[in-house]
């Protein structure tokens, strides 16, 4: 039997061929311990995904009060 982290590793390699349809996020509970936290984490690993220049990134973080 797998594990549950195991389990998503398993699905997230066999949708490797359609990795321009998805981005992976990955979280921790003991570092992101509040939706403040964990959507801040979220928006840096996106940006840096998409590509994103620094004008964007600001204007979302001011949008979503992340400062």
């Amino acid at each position: 039997m797998l594990m549950p982290s195991k389990l998503v590793e398993s699905v997230i390699s066999d949708l490797s061929d359609q990795r321009e349809n998805f981005h992976v996020v990955r979280l921790n509970g003991f570092i992101h311990t509040d939706d403040k936290l964990a959507l801040k984490e979220i928006w840096r690993q996106l940006g840096r995904e998409m590509e994103l220049d620094d004008d964007t990134a600001g204007k979302v973080s001011s949008a979503l009060s992340f400062d």
